[in-house]
């Protein structure tokens, strides 16, 4: 028997329904892979994440055999809990786990484990690589030019503030990848900087998995509303919108029905009084241009509302200042559909099968060109075939588990069925 425990942002399986918690509309990808892990013989698994009403550390049996560990939300002070150590020393004893698989570096709760009970026996997945991205937080836009809205102040939290909170995590992350033998990443570009910070540390390839719908669902033209952009998220300068919306007068002028829809948290707050510095940034760029009504948002989506607007959009747009590899970009390729993203990070390693889908993100006249080119195919269109070795689940799920394998030693050797 191999015993996994997972830590993780996000409570997956059974956890949030024995805690009474909601389950999060975001990390369908991680939810994916648990049920997949969840059903491989020979596998006992464990999660302990963070939920939002627990106070105290929390330990239940689910009804499928694993271990599910509520954990207190981080403190003000964006801290681990001071009971939570305790709780690793516990789980350690009595759960007595062959692997600790650690989903994001930048998280605290990896950290505190590891200051705790030791790197040994532990993995840590590569997300987005925190202390890099906080380089390309603003966007390239000067910092002097957001203002400081009554939101920012109060909750003193300003764009600046942003990235500084982004920089601090950078560190917790650059500490959990300097302690732990073992990393699991995709891309040639974390695969560069995990060996910039711990060249000794053994590099696991492991693809994601991404949500069920899209390995089943296709993009038709036909269907589609032609001359629309749909971009997943643009909440905070770093994905790019900002870059978008100057392009898109360029577009207008030869697509005058050419407009955006937006997925994911609010740019501009639920109200006016709660808008942020970008968002209030943004609002003045887009009367600026005179596209104020070229941009609806959608609101946060669960996977079949994600895959609607997928479906409905005449183009999926990644406009990132950096990314490594976002299952967003994946969801567009498994739909075979048109996709754009920035020449950043781990994007060119996704798109090695579709290069002319990339683009400098500093050149928004080429955005403009490419987009434009892909509206006048229109009907004509000819996707270029999912890139199903990337995605695919079960490769994916074997690769796991043979890292698991060689953490743990040889506790655990058998393939899933």
């Amino acid at each position: 028997m191999l015993k996994v425990l997972w830590i993780t942002p996000t409570m997956v399986g059974e956890g949030n329904q024995l805690y009474g918690s909601r389950e999060s509309s975001g990390g369908g990808w991680i939810h994916s892979l648990w049920k997949r892990l969840s059903n491989v013989p020979g596998v006992e698994l464990g999660v302990a994440a963070p939920l939002p009403h627990v106070k105290e550390p929390q330990i239940k049996r689910g009804g499928d055999g694993h271990t599910y560990v509520a954990l207190p939300p981080l403190t003000a002070k964006g801290g681990v809990a001071e009971n939570t150590r305790s709780l690793w020393k516990r789980i350690d004893a009595e759960f007595r786990p062959d692997v600790i698989h650690i989903h994001g570096t930048e998280y605290p709760y990896g950290a505190d484990w590891i200051d705790t009970i030791g790197p040994e026996r532990a993995v840590v997945s590569i997300q987005g690589l925190i202390s890099i991205c906080a380089r390309y937080y603003l966007g390239g836009i000067d910092p002097k030019e957001f203002p400081l809205t009554l939101r920012d102040t109060l909750k003193h939290d300003s764009v600046t503030q942003q990235a500084e909170k982004f920089r601090l995590r950078g560190e917790t992350e650059r500490r959990v990848i300097s302690k732990v033998g073992h990393i699991i990443g995709r891309t040639s570009w974390d695969k560069a900087h995990v060996r910039a910070i711990n060249p000794d540390a053994t590099y696991h390839y492991g693809g994601e998995t991404l949500r069920t719908t899209f390995y089943t669902r296709r993009w038709i033209y036909d269907q589609c509303e032609p001359h629309t952009i749909f971009i997943s998220q643009g909440h905070y300068p770093l994905k790019g919108l900002h870059k978008v919306l100057e392009a898109l007068p360029l577009v207008i002028r030869e697509f005058p029905d050419a407009r955006i829809r937006l997925a994911g948290p609010p740019p501009f707050g639920a109200n006016r009084l709660r808008i942020g510095g970008y968002g209030a940034w943004l609002k003045k760029l887009m009367k600026r241009l005179g596209i104020e009504d070229r941009l609806e948002y959608v609101g946060m989506l669960d996977e079949e509302g994600m895959c609607r607007e997928y479906l409905r959009a005449n183009l999926f747009l990644l406009p990132s200042a950096i990314e490594n590899s976002p299952n967003s970009l994946g969801e567009a390729q498994m739909l075979e559909m048109p996709y754009l993203a920035s020449y950043v990070g781990g994007t060119p390693d996704l798109c090695a099968d579709n290069p002319a889908a990339l683009y400098r993100f500093e050149e928004t006249e080429m955005l403009a060109a490419k987009i434009c080119d892909i509206f006048r195919l229109g009907a004509d269109f000819k996707p270029v075939p999912a890139p199903r070795h990337l995605y695919d689940p079960e490769r994916n799920l074997r690769d796991l588990l043979e890292t698991y394998r060689e953490v743990a030693g040889d506790v655990f050797s058998a393939a899933p069925r």
